[in-house]
């Protein structure tokens, strides 16, 4: 019977040791360590031009005779945004105060992630902002922007130069 009990003993001891003494005892953390991560978001507001300059070009060949007025149009522009502001719209102005010739622009919005953002009607550029695109929101998206040149033959030839100036804002 003490044979048996040694045996038991034997089996029983490590046993009851795990149990009470578990293995994580062995694997004690000796130190930690804690940082806190902040992510911190600025305000984003993007624009791109797909070209940075442009020519539009009155020649005879888009006038109509007999007509005082000469009109030339470019759809070649695409102007792409990002923003996560929210109620922004996009406006437009020119650095040239006194033009000798009309110039007018006009954006179709090609895609967006807002469903709100809409275009207004072609504006007459002037040194003043004007709204281009409205309601955007937190969003991406482009635009095609037409410029249409207008001349009258009664002004004579001549060159305007115009630095536009696209912005977002609220």
């Amino acid at each position: 019977m003490q044979k048996k009990n040694k045996n038991f003993l034997k089996i029983a001891l490590p046993i009851l040791f795990l149990l009470f003494f578990p293995v994580s005892i062995y694997g004690q953390v000796i130190g930690t360590a804690t940082h806190t991560i902040t992510v911190n978001v600025a305000t984003i507001a993007v624009l791109q031009l797909n070209t940075t300059a442009l020519n539009l070009n009155i020649t005879g060949d888009n006038v109509v005779a007999g007509s005082d007025l000469m009109i030339t149009t470019n759809q070649t522009t695409t102007l792409s945004w990002g923003t996560n502001s929210s109620n922004v719209k996009i406006t437009v102005r020119t650095d040239n105060p006194n033009p000798l010739f009309e110039l007018w622009i006009e954006a179709s919005i090609s895609n967006t992630t807002s469903p709100t953002a809409y275009s207004v009607p072609e504006v007459r550029l002037k040194t003043t902002a004007d709204n281009l695109i409205l309601g955007m929101g937190r969003s991406s998206g482009s635009a095609i922007i037409k410029y249409r040149a207008v001349a009258y033959a009664s002004q004579g030839t001549g060159t305007d130069s115009h630095g536009l100036t696209f912005t977002i804002t609220n």
